[in-house]
Formats: structure tokens, sequence, C-alpha cells
């Protein structure tokens, strides 16, 4: 047995983190408070976290997922269903916001060539799974961007 050094009540030493004077009980409150507590200071270490490794964490986010096609393909494809309405008024709201540059339609010619040379990245580099969706990496993206961009 014993005592829990913030709540003062004698539990199971299993109930205590290894090194910790804090049962998990305990633990777990004072981690929730301070996450309520510090939202902001948390959410921009995340993003400094994130900008400064984000070719690490894509190419890890790449791997994973082209290693675990099925089981990603499942999870969206669950995620999908269960957040149809959510997804829906998302889409409405992007749609409202952009309905101008989204209602204008690029000329055949060029929307052809943007297609062709699109899928012939995709196949080329094997960036489509099963379920149509599309793997590419950050400077993919970037290339169809500029080039979408010129040409409209």
């Amino acid at each position: 047995m014993k005592i829990c050094s913030f709540c003062k009540v004698s539990k199971n030493e299993d109930e205590f983190y290894s090194r910790d004077g804090h049962c998990k009980e305990c633990r777990r409150s004072k981690i929730k408070k301070y996450n309520a507590e510090n939202k902001s200071k948390i959410s921009s270490r995340r993003k400094t976290k994130y900008n400064k490794n984000k070719d690490q964490i894509l190419k890890k986010q790449k791997q994973y997922n082209s290693e675990n096609k099925k089981e990603v393909s499942k999870r969206r494809k669950t995620y999908r269903e269960k957040n149809k309405e959510k997804i829906n008024k998302q889409s409405k709201k992007y749609w409202l916001k952009n309905k101008e540059i989204l209602n204008k339609k690029p000329s055949p010619v060029i929307k052809t060539e943007v297609s062709k040379n699109f899928d012939e990245t995709i196949k080329a580099k094997n960036l489509m799974d099963s379920q149509g969706f599309y793997y590419l990496e950050v400077s993919d993206v970037k290339q169809i961007n500029n080039y979408l961009y010129k040409n409209y």
C-alpha cells in the first residue's frame, strides 16, 4: 500500500506510476486541468513542432499509410460514415466561401491536359490505393497546385 501525495488516500502500488508520488487518477485529473487551462500554449507548441519536423512527419505518415492501406482505408470509410453530416456541412461551408473560384470552369484543353498530367504522375509513382485515395508527397501537391494556378 502506498499513500498518494496529492489526495492523501492509501492505494495499491499498481494504482501509481513507477516513480510518481501521485496516483494514476490524480495524475490524470492534473493533466486534464493543465490541458484545459493551457489550450493555446499547447496548440502553439504542437504547431511549432509540426512545422519544424513537417517533412519527417509526412514521410512517416506516408510510410504508415502505404504499409497499412487496408486499415487506413477502413478507418477513413468508418469516419466518413459516422460523420456524414459534419463532412457535408464543412463541404457546404467551403463551397459557399469559395463559390466564385469553384464556379470558374477551365477550358477543356487545359482541363484535359491537367487531368492527363495528374493521372500520369499518379500512375508513374503508384500513389493510388485500391479505394481511390491518393498518397501524394508535399512536392507533388505543390507542383500540381503551381501548374493549376499558372493555367487558370
